[in-house]
This record gives C-alpha cells, structure tokens and sequence, in this order.
C-alpha cells in the first residue's frame, strides 16, 4: 500500500473477486476508506497487501482486529484476487501474508482467546474452498432476507404509552446510546463499531435516512427502532429499489411487548409509500432474540447465506510446532 490512491484500484479488486464468489455486494474507493479509517490502530501500509502485473493490481489481502466482548482477539482477514489471477497461487500468497501478519500481531496482544477469521458466501466457491482447506470452520452464519411483499403490510399496534416521532437532530445521539445498549448483546458487537468517529461516520454516510427511521419512545425514553435506508450499492447489485431495514433494537425493559413487530410494521408501510419494491436485513441465526423466527413472521425470506469462519491461532501455532519436530 502506498498512498490512498490505491483506494480506486482496492475497490475494483474487490468488486471483482466477490462478483466471482458469488457475493453481490460492491464498495467504492470513498467506502474503503472509511472503513478502514475507523479501524483503530489499523496502519494500511502495514496491514494491506497488494499483488500488481506490469503495475496493475492483481490481487490484495488485508488484515483487522478486534476485542471481542469475552475478551478474546478476533483477527479478521480477506484475500481477494481478480477473476483472471486465480489458479496461479497469487490468493494462497496473499492469504499467507494476511495470515503471518496476524500472528505476528497476537504475538504482542494478551487475550484468553486469539482466532483468525473471515466470511465468504455460503454458496459453493473459491474463497469458502480455500478457507476450508486451511483448516477454518464455519462457526457463525448470516442470512440476508427479502420481504417484497409490501402491499400486504398492515400496522401492528403499540403498547400503551409508547409512541413512534418524528426523529429530529437532537434525538441522533439519544438514539445512537439506545441501540448501543440494546445491541451490545449481539453475537458481532463490536465496540470499535460504536466509537466517537463511528456516529460522525454515520451521520455523514450516504444511507443516513432519519425521516425513514422508525423510532418507538416512551416520554423521554428512546426504546426501540428500526433504521430503514435504501443503499446505493444494493440498488447496484440487485437492480431493485429493495431498501435496508437495519439495527433493528428494543431495550431490555421494553421487550417481549410486541414493539419490534410494531416498528418493523410501520416500516414495511412506509417503505410503501415511498415507492420502494422490497425489504432487506441481515440477521445472525444465533441472534439470542430469535430474531430469525420474528422477521420470518414478519414475511421475510431468506435469498442469500454468508458463514463466518474461524481458525484458533493457538492451536495452528501448537500444530506448526508439532510439525517442526
């Protein structure tokens, strides 16, 4: 990585490499880099790698890291590789890198667990092939669902006392607090997702849609909410006007009441009314709120399966040693 010129020429690679692994889902070179700007401690010059032909860019891997809530050190990784590269061994170096520089990261890091890992389409492709043969196993699965059935949406009521607003500025902060609380207990929370610069970063993106929320309270209490935004890269990738409806929440005190079913309700309604053909989220199938059977019910089905794989550095580590025996 030299300069964030490279940005464009990262975007392209990826773009390319996920189209042929079966994920459609694209970023450009201004999403590359705010991604990786609100990595803390992320160095792009030390965790970026980059294969070029005759200066053009071939290949590239990279690697973050997080601490996860228990404690442990999850280090994430990709090796992504233009249609045209693959076969030749240009992904397995890249992935060795990626991986090397991990390991040489846990070496420095004091935490109960540290694991490598990384996420490809569930359908049958190179990457998912690759990390299986690396010895990483599937230990989470993310399905994204579709509801295009918004003619059918029907308001579903509130408990007495709460209330759905109109979302004004000086409630985005309020609103922010309350579905970090209430996401905390989510199976891939993060607090590097939740950072100052993360809610700047979120009010300047181009899905910030607050007139689209639906946002439940009761008086001055922020208790639930549905985040509904329609992504530019979705309309790109699927040809559709299907709009997200994301960082769906509700409050310990305030669940088990129905309000998650009234605001995703109002939601699909309002998607409506605003000429949209579908609506998607992405849920984990361990959500410990059983999410997957609310949004079942709410008429969404799943159309696309991601897996999030994982490999103990500790026990490669033992098992490199073994081998040098």
């Amino acid at each position: 990585f030299r300069s964030a010129k490279d940005y464009a020429e990262i975007s392209r690679v990826m773009n390319a490499s996920w189209k042929a692994d079966h994920v459609k889902w694209s970023q450009t070179p201004k999403d590359v880099k705010l991604y990786y700007h609100r990595m803390k401690g992320f160095d792009p010059k030390r965790c970026f790698f980059i294969a070029e032909v005759k200066g053009r860019m071939t290949g590239c891997s990279y690697i973050t890291w997080r601490t996860k809530p228990d404690g442990a050190r999850e280090y994430s990784l990709q090796s992504q590789v233009v249609p045209e590269w693959r076969g030749t061994g240009l992904r397995e170096a890249l992935l060795d890198l990626a991986e090397d520089r991990a390991r040489g990261l846990a070496n420095r890091h004091s935490a109960p667990r540290k694991y490598l890992d990384s996420w490809a389409s569930f359908d049958e492709n190179e990457w998912k092939t690759l990390l299986e043969s690396r010895g990483y196993t599937a230990e989470s699965h993310m399905l994204n669902m579709l509801n295009t059935h918004l003619e059918e949406a029907r308001p579903l009521p509130l408990p007495p006392g709460i209330e759905v607003r109109r979302v004004e500025p000086e409630h985005y902060r309020k609103i922010w607090n309350a579905s970090k609380e209430a996401l905390r207990e989510e199976p891939n929370f993060s607090d590097q997702a939740w950072t100052e610069s993360a809610f700047r970063d979120h009010m300047k993106a181009d899905t910030f849609s607050p007139h689209m929320w639906q946002i439940a309270w009761d008086g001055d209490q922020v208790v639930g909410g549905v985040h509904n935004f329609l992504d530019p890269h979705d309309v790109e990738a699927f040809g559709k006007r299907w709009c997200r409806t994301e960082r769906i929440f509700v409050r310990k005190p305030w669940r088990r009441k129905g309000i998650a079913s009234a605001l995703i309700s109002r939601s699909l309604i309002v998607l409506r009314e605003a000429k949209m053909e579908g609506a998607m989220l992405m849920v984990d199938v361990n959500n410990p709120s059983k999410a997957l059977k609310l949004y079942t019910k709410m008429g969404y089905e799943v159309f696309e399966h991601f897996a999030f794989y994982r490999k103990d550095i500790v026990q490669e580590n033992r098992g490199r040693a073994r081998r040098r025996k």
